[in-house]
């Protein structure tokens, strides 16, 4: 009975008029949507016609009984509906309130009463609620029943606030400026409930997760604070005064830094610096030391080239036992150059300073003879050809393999070791 296409069959076989067919071609469409396409849109064409004159009259009639139909289905639900316990949230009577700072509620087929203020307390709480400074609205839920509420109900507790004295909520307000839509009301109004979220956690947040935002604070304005580090408490009692003390600065820092103005943010950062700076110089409530970092010496990139340079050929010429050319004594060429009125010629001491170990390049060679990395250090080159290796490389291991000659008369057994390194050139 809730369509409308129901009262308007009803009216037209009472007044035994003929139904149009084209009216029940779309069944499910609701009442304004009926008005629209079938009398407005016509109402547009022609208004001269008989058929559009009955089918308005008809409507009028139709939901005009649809209507009272609703109305009386409503107040017999009224009737026979429960009623819950006449007295606000903290157990006082409601009978001794005045009228207009009461609420009626149906829902559920029970009739619930409220107190307007604690209805209003109830809704900013749930638009302002937030986890640890994050914003995390919900929907208002039924204190009796734990069940949230239904749009037509926040609609009529919102027109119940319009009707009674008491000032509505900028919450409120926006929440009903979103269509009660929660996601609507959560994105547009961000950056106002971030601040909430904030002074929330500075209001009612638990002493240990204010000790650590504590401790981050100090530790990002150190430089200006000149190294400023707080003694770390032993018991809770000094966490929870380290914490009361500073908790105006703590709460411009977190503006500082969470907060999505940018204007806000930096003039909450100068405040919560200055602040710290000018407590810790007028008084000594807390326990603090002065902790500067140790000054590194410089070192220059240069100077760390030319010493992993130096280690490396250092570390090469022991291994491969080259001789080590002394520094030129340039005294004795200078007082020849003198004496003979020639140019000085530096003098080359060729002599090899005889290793420690007992173990040479070439018995090293000797004990690995199949070893591919050995070095061929008996093939030297003495020759001044800047274009010859000074020695070659093992190509393949040496074969020490014994060989047996059969002949006729005798047997000859020899010692063939084939060498199949490459020719050196």
């Amino acid at each position: 009975m809730t369509n409308i296409f129901y009262y308007i069959k009803k009216v037209y076989s009472k007044n035994n008029q003929r139904i149009p067919s084209n009216i029940f071609f779309s069944m499910n469409t609701s009442d304004i949507m009926f008005f629209y396409r079938k009398i407005f849109i016509n109402s547009i064409r022609d208004t001269t016609e008989p058929s559009f004159r009955i089918l308005l009259d008809n409507y009028i009639k139709a939901k005009r009984i649809k209507n009272a139909m609703n109305r009386l289905c409503y107040l017999y639900k009224l009737k026979k509906a429960k009623k819950s316990v006449k007295c606000d949230l903290y157990f006082n009577d409601l009978d001794i309130i005045k009228p207009n700072q009461k609420i009626e509620l149906f829902c559920n087929n029970t009739i619930y009463y409220f107190r307007v203020s604690d209805i209003i307390n109830m809704w900013i709480e749930c638009l302002t609620k937030c986890e640890n400074m994050f914003c995390s609205p919900i929907k208002l839920k039924n204190p009796y029943t734990n069940i949230e509420f239904s749009q037509h109900n926040l609609y009529n507790l919102y027109l119940s606030l319009l009707y009674s004295n008491f000032h509505i909520s900028k919450w409120i307000l926006l929440f009903f400026n979103a269509g009660f839509d929660l996601d609507k009301f959560n994105y547009d109004n961000y950056t106002t409930l971030k601040d909430v979220a904030l002074d929330e956690f500075v209001k009612n947040g638990t002493i240990y997760e204010k000790y650590e935002n504590v401790l981050n604070m100090m530790y990002e304005y150190r430089e200006y604070l000149n190294y400023i580090v707080i003694r770390t408490p032993f018991t809770f009692r000094e966490k929870s005064k380290i914490v009361t003390k500073l908790s105006p600065y703590l709460k411009n820092y977190l503006y500082s830094v969470y907060s999505c103005h940018p204007l806000k943010k930096k003039r909450c950062k100068n405040l919560a610096k200055r602040g710290l700076k000018r407590f810790f110089e007028e008084q000594s409530v807390i326990d603090f030391y002065r902790d500067p970092p140790s000054i590194l010496p410089i070192i220059h990139e240069d100077s760390l080239l030319s010493s992993r340079i130096s280690r490396i050929l250092e570390r090469s010429r022991n291994e491969l036992n080259v001789p080590v050319i002394p520094p030129l004594n340039l005294s004795n060429n200078t007082q020849r150059s003198e004496h003979n009125n020639s140019p000085a010629i530096p003098e080359i001491v060729t002599s090899i300073t005889p290793s420690t170990s007992t173990t040479s390049p070439t018995n090293i060679a000797q004990t690995n003879p199949g070893s591919m990395f050995s070095l061929n250090l008996n093939n030297r080159r003495s020759s001044g050809d800047p274009f010859l290796p000074s020695f070659s490389l093992n190509r393949t291991p040496i074969n020490n393999n014994n060989t047996t000659t059969t002949t006729r008369n005798n047997t000859t057994t020899r010692n063939n070791q084939f060498d199949m390194r490459m020719f050196n050139r």
